[in-house]
């Protein structure tokens, strides 16, 4: 299975916000904010085609559909949000931790033209549905004049 991967590339000072930002989460924040900030995760994410639309299944559990930010810009679809942590514990001893709490987020580029104005987004049993029609394309075959004689 050959996975082509369509990304434009980072600014240079976001890649360096990030380098920054896995550094402070490797070694600890020295400022009490920094230091309860949790990393942003990124949800298990499906982008799939119909005939008519292209259909972004996000798995995202424990949300309420308020708590989500879509975005569309561009070609680029950003879904962000928080999920709250349900536990308020604060002195745990974990044995196995994977799943994702605090803030998260996906990003990625559409493979063709959207219809913007008729996307739809629902959320049902954990999953976030988007669904954005596609833009069909015009063929313009070009018209042939032939001239006439003028005798």
């Amino acid at each position: 299975m050959i996975v082509v991967r369509r990304v434009r590339p980072r600014p240079q000072t976001r890649r360096q916000s990030d380098i920054d930002s896995m550094f402070l989460n490797m070694l600890g924040a020295n400022t009490a904010g920094e230091r309860n900030r949790r990393p942003m995760w990124r949800p298990p994410v499906e982008v799939f085609e119909t005939e008519d639309t292209l259909e972004v299944v996000a798995e995202i559990a424990g949300m309420d559909p308020n708590q989500f930010d879509i975005v569309l810009e561009g070609d680029v679809l950003t879904i962000q949000g928080e999920r709250p942590d349900p536990c308020d514990a604060s002195n745990r001893s974990y044995h196995i931790a994977r799943i994702g709490y605090g803030p998260f987020g996906v990003e990625f580029r559409l493979p063709f033209q959207v219809d913007s104005d008729v996307a739809e987004a629902t959320y049902e049993n954990g999953f976030l549905r988007i669904s954005l029609k596609r833009v069909q394309g015009v063929t313009i075959v070009p018209k042939r004049v032939i001239p006439q004689n003028q005798n």
